[in-house]
């Protein structure tokens, strides 16, 4: 049903509309805006001393004021009104409906041409009428009829742009649509309800109409009844206890889009939600909390008999560990309350009600004294659901989660590559403080799967420099199967700067990935090895023509970090300081302050980048002449220049450059 519900779904307002004007081919049209034909204001001489012959004029009569008269390429309402409904060229007449529809609101005289042209044999003309009465909003409540009609057109585009002009015209729609919503097609009936669901509260004569189509054969139509209630909102006090017997459906997207409509209304539904909680069917539970879910902190009232639930051994699994996430989804306001319950649910006799348990409690967050020892216990629990989610909120922990660091080790050789997958994800978020795991995570960079390897590298590269005993691990990771991994495995290396120079080889090999992402990442590395990555400078010239930006990009900053001036390298710089793509530029122009020994070469095109377009290029050109120093004299006057530019890092860059070269 998921699949086919997509087909069913209104656009956002205009959206529609717009795509059909753009998706037909209109011959003869241009792109001129209306024009208002009005007369010249009389022009009256304001006080002071007056002509005495003037003061015996009589005062003027005012004239009547002449209707403004709106045009389109020098036509008006009237004629293309008239073009619409008497020429026999479907062409004239798609242009027509397309003038009137640029006109918008200002040819609602034309309502009635358009209302008859809804028949029109010509898709294209039925496409922009239907769209033209859109724009006039509620003054096209009279052709409300013929575009319930275009609902059902065989050209889809027309069916949604339909469905957008009824919603602008709004309240006047309700009442057609209400009839819609006993159509015997039910695709009919589908749209009708959605239709209503996006008026809104103004749609609210509909309510009673849409609580009978909740007993609608086709759980399409139901759904949408169950949505359009929600959007138009409990003003009808009706509408809450019809979308809790919702909650009974036999169709799950029913009873889920009752417990969203719900969650939406917001506190209002909240006692009727409490309520549901003693129902005697689940299915009204459950979704009461998944209701109360969505309302997150707004449920903080409906706690105690969330507690209820949750601690009632006699419910069943899935109904109390939907109520765990409640207590999570409230969050840290009532973690006083909900903390003891949650860490009690760690070691519920359900698996189930253990796993959401440890979810829940990293969504309070709870003291690190009080849940990690608890949380470490769940670490060596038999259930893999409860083993991962208890790694993942001892993550959310960060470091102050370290005392679980042993325990999360162990779980790096978990069967369960989810654990395994967690672990790492866990240890990462845990950081510098973690490092102790690393022997453990260059291990996992062999895991057969790929995620875990990826999230491995992942955390290397979070604990930092206190991991470079990875550095040959990280080295063979540059040429796994998975060029995420590779890419990732690069930019972990850079955190190891200097000491990574024996990966220079193998970072020169990288630049030619057939990867993008693998690319940059190597390039940015080379660079924060610096010096001794001296071999890589012909590789990275090379890579400054590479097809994708962030390559040339990274490559001109690392050939900037590596800092020697060997052949070719400031001429390639120089070039991309020319390219299209800003990031190219800016990277250029930082790389350039470090080549004070070709001073000639550099100064003059970082003068020019002063005045690039880019404020970021601009900065970095200011930065770059102030390392370059006194070589940058002949700079001053630019600089000069550049303390009134527009913005105010470039003025302090200019100033700071100044200062530096000595003027």
């Amino acid at each position: 049903m998921q699949n086919h519900w997509q087909l069913l779904l209104i656009p956002r307002l205009s959206l529609t509309t717009l795509a059909f004007l753009l998706s037909i081919t209109l011959f003869g049209c241009s792109e001129s805006e209306p024009v208002e034909q009005v007369s010249p204001p009389l022009i009256v001489k304001d006080g002071g001393q007056k002509n005495p012959v003037e003061k015996e004029l009589p005062a003027p009569v005012p004239k009547e004021e002449k209707p403004k008269v709106v045009t389109y390429e020098d036509k008006t309402v009237e004629q293309w009104g008239e073009i619409l409904g008497s020429s026999d060229e479907p062409k004239e007449r798609a242009k027509a409906a397309f003038a009137l529809a640029r006109i918008g609101p200002d040819a609602k005289a034309a309502v009635p041409a358009l209302i008859i042209a809804l028949d029109d044999e010509a898709f294209q003309v039925r496409g922009y009428v239907v769209a033209a009465l859109g724009k006039m909003g509620p003054d096209a409540k009279e052709a409300v009829p013929g575009l319930i009609k275009a609902l059902q057109d065989e050209k889809d585009t027309i069916r949604l742009t339909a469905a957008d002009s009824l919603i602008r015209i709004g309240p006047a729609a309700v009442p057609a649509l209400t009839i819609a919503l006993e159509d015997p097609d039910y695709l009919a009936r589908v749209r009708a309800a959605n239709i209503l669901g996006k008026i809104g509260p103004f749609a609210e004569e509909a309510v009673p109409a849409l609580i009978i189509a909740l007993e609608d054969e086709e759980e399409y139509v139901r759904v949408s009844a169950v949505r359009a209630l929600g959007q138009i909102g409990p003003e009808v006090k009706e509408t809450i206890p019809a979308l809790i017997e919702a909650f009974k459906d036999n169709d799950r997207e029913v009873r889920n889009s009752a417990s969203t409509a719900l969650g939406n209304i917001g506190l209002l539904s909240l006692p009727a939600l409490i309520e549901a909680l003693n129902h005697e069917q689940e299915s009204v539970q459950g979704h009461a909390l998944i209701a109360l879910r969505y309302l997150g902190p707004k449920a903080k009232n409906a706690m105690p008999m969330v507690i209820t639930v949750a601690q009632n051994q006699d419910e069943d699994r899935e109904i109390r560990a939907l109520a765990t996430d409640v207590l999570g989804s409230i969050g840290p306001l009532a973690k006083e309350f909900t903390l003891p319950v949650l860490i009690k649910g760690l070691k519920d006799q359900e698996y189930f009600v253990r796993a959401h348990s440890a979810m829940a409690l990293g969504k309070i967050d709870p003291p690190a004294e009080d849940v990690v020892p608890a949380l470490i216990e769940a670490l060596k629990d038999e259930e893999w659901k409860v083993k991962a989610n208890a790694a993942l909120t001892l993550g959310d922990l960060r470091s102050e989660a370290k005392d679980a660091v042993p325990a999360l080790i162990v779980n790096l050789k978990d069967e369960a590559s989810d654990v395994r997958y967690r672990t790492a994800i866990a240890l990462s978020k845990i950081g510098s403080a973690a490092k102790e795991a690393v022997p453990a995570l260059i291990e996992a960079l062999k895991d057969e799967n790929s995620d875990v390897r990826e999230r491995s590298v992942n955390a290397l590269s979070a604990i930092g420099p206190e991991a470079k005993e990875a550095i040959p691990a990280l080295i063979t990771a540059l040429e796994d199967k998975e060029h995420t991994i590779r890419g990732f495995a690069g930019w972990a290396l850079q955190k190891f700067g200097p000491d990574a120079k024996e990966a220079v080889p193998a970072l020169i090999k990288a630049l030619k990935d057939k990867e993008n992402f693998v690319r940059s990442s190597a390039a940015g590395t080379l660079g924060t090895i610096g010096p001794a990555s001296k071999d890589a400078i012909p590789s990275l010239i090379k890579a400054l023509n590479d097809e994708h930006k962030q390559v040339r990009s990274a490559a001109a900053g690392a050939l900037g970090e590596i800092g020697l001036a060997a052949e070719g390298v400031v001429p390639a710089l120089i070039e991309i300081l020319q390219d299209e793509d800003r990031d190219g530029r800016d990277s250029a122009a930082d790389a350039l302050g470090e080549f004070d020994s070709a001073a000639n070469e550099v100064v003059p095109v970082l003068v020019t980048a002063l005045k690039d377009k880019d404020e970021r290029v601009r900065l970095s050109a200011a930065y770059a002449l102030r390392h370059l120093g006194p070589v940058a004299k002949d700079a001053v006057p630019a600089l000069k220049e550049a303390l009134e530019d527009e913005n105010s890092r470039v003025r302090t860059g200019a100033a700071a450059a100044l200062n530096d070269i000595g003027k």
